[in-house]
């Protein structure tokens, strides 16, 4: 958990947040922790997304693109580049789509994730509990009892939407690192190989 803590804490640092920005999310009121867990969300894959390019240059561009558009959005650019899996490209359409849900309609300002939930159909609510399950246990022990991480879900979606955020969050942190030290590593042989083609011409001249 700390190295997951450290992840988060110093991603949120690098995408100018205040310290502790993450970990204050699961104290805000349900619609709050939705905006801008979403507007984080939306942040970090920007960010990772120049980090993949290596050209910061495109910063502006990507971060004008809509998050969760799998044609011209900014998950469509993630996914060509092969820097998330579908199951997490899911989990984020769906905070996208509660998010718009309470954005959009002025009368969800007070609304609890609990009460949002149990308004949805049948179908629609065993597919949220599908996108956002993103490999959890079906059954967990609390208290020395087994229940079932739906239950828990439904009683506690905050919670848990803040917890697997957590570590998708460090997810696309070490992605970000990874496609650093891979650009580090290109920018590294290539000066060599240039070090190695003078070195011929260096010689050349000497014999002469």
């Amino acid at each position: 958990m700390t190295d997951v803590v450290k992840s988060v804490s110093t991603l949120t640092k690098a995408l100018g947040m205040p310290g502790g920005f993450y970990f204050n999310l699961i104290r805000q009121d349900d619609w709050s922790f939705i905006i801008k867990l979403h507007a984080l969300i939306e942040a970090a894959i920007t960010h990772l997304l120049v980090e993949a390019t290596n050209n910061k240059e495109l910063e502006d561009i990507f971060s004008r693109l809509e998050l969760s558009n799998m044609k011209t959005g900014k998950l469509a650019f993630a996914h060509k580049y092969d820097l998330i899996d579908k199951q997490t490209i899911t989990f984020i359409r769906t905070i996208s789509e509660i998010r718009n849900e309470f954005v959009h309609k002025i009368g969800n300002v007070g609304l609890k994730l609990d009460k949002y939930l149990s308004s949805l159909s049948k179908d629609k609510r065993n597919n949220f509990y599908s996108a956002v399950l993103m490999g959890t246990p079906d059954q967990i022990e609390i208290n020395g009892e087994s229940v079932s991480v739906k239950q828990f879900i439904s009683e506690n979606p905050k919670q848990h939407i803040w917890m697997v955020s957590m570590y998708l969050l460090e997810d696309i942190y070490q992605t970000q690192q990874t496609t650093a030290k891979e650009h580090s590593y290109t920018e590294f042989a290539r000066y060599f190989a240039k070090e190695s083609e003078a070195e011929p011409n260096e010689k050349s001249h000497e014999e002469t």
